[in-house]
């Protein structure tokens, strides 16, 4: 805009043009500032982004393409192995991942309970069983006394109701056996043992001819010839005490 002065001379007005805010002018920084920990740092980063406002954008974009992490982000050291190894959007034996996992964490879990139950009963077998009553251990040894039809035993031979034989506990025939699996080369087959009922009238001596299922290591299982010489046939089962002979 033109103007004309009192002499007549023009003088070109123009009005004042505006002041960005990024060209404003930084505050001098004082004197203190300068003895602060960090301060002249500081204060230089406070005007090199007041002046360049357009600077951290080009930052944050020139990371970006490089595939680098901003300043300042959360970096993880080792990454999602997890996702990498079972990616979350799979299927595995039909069911969703955490199921799966649950499902793996419950099988894993009862394997180490059975495995552990398995070695405490082993253990527990091998080292508080009852000890075999063996021939070379000799003694006296007291069970129960039954009676039972032989036939055909697991020594090999046939006998009648009226021999006198007896069978004597499975787990001490197979101890004997040595891991033999033929029975008829058992070394208990044909040893002879004497034995008494509780309250009898005498001691008899029979035969080894089989093993019993059902009797405890010291039990044996007689003829039934072989039980009547002890005890009444009705009672069925009596107690006794026996020996190798």
């Amino acid at each position: 805009m033109a103007a004309a002065d009192p002499e007549g001379t023009s003088t070109n007005l123009r009005a004042p043009e505006p002041t960005l805010e990024w060209e404003t002018r930084t505050p001098r920084p004082s004197r203190l500032s300068r003895f602060m920990p960090g301060g002249g740092a500081s204060q230089a980063h406070h005007q090199q982004q007041h002046h360049d406002p357009e600077r951290a954008p080009d930052a944050a974009l020139a990371h970006k393409e490089a595939g680098q992490p901003q300043p300042g982000a959360k970096r993880s050291h080792h990454g999602n192995r997890l996702d990498r190894i079972l990616p979350p959007h799979r299927k595995y034996l039909g069911m969703r991942r955490r199921v799966f996992l649950i499902a793996l964490a419950a099988a894993t879990v009862a394997l180490l309970v059975l495995i552990v139950g398995l070695a405490a009963g082993l253990s527990s077998r091998s080292g508080g069983g009852e000890k075999m009553p063996l021939p070379e251990d000799g003694g006296t040894h007291e069970g129960e006394l039954t009676y039972y039809s032989p036939g055909l035993g697991a020594c090999g031979q046939n006998h009648d109701d009226e021999a006198m034989v007896v069978a004597v506990a499975h787990e001490l025939f197979d101890e004997a056996g040595g891991g033999d699996a033929n029975p008829n080369n058992n070394r208990l087959c044909g040893r002879k043992i004497r034995v008494s009922a509780d309250g009898g009238g005498g001691a008899i001596e029979v035969e080894v001819v089989d093993r019993c299922e059902g009797c405890r290591p010291t039990d044996l299982d007689l003829s039934p010839a072989a039980f009547r010489r002890l005890a009444d046939e009705s009672r069925g089962r009596v107690q006794g005490e026996w020996q190798w002979v």
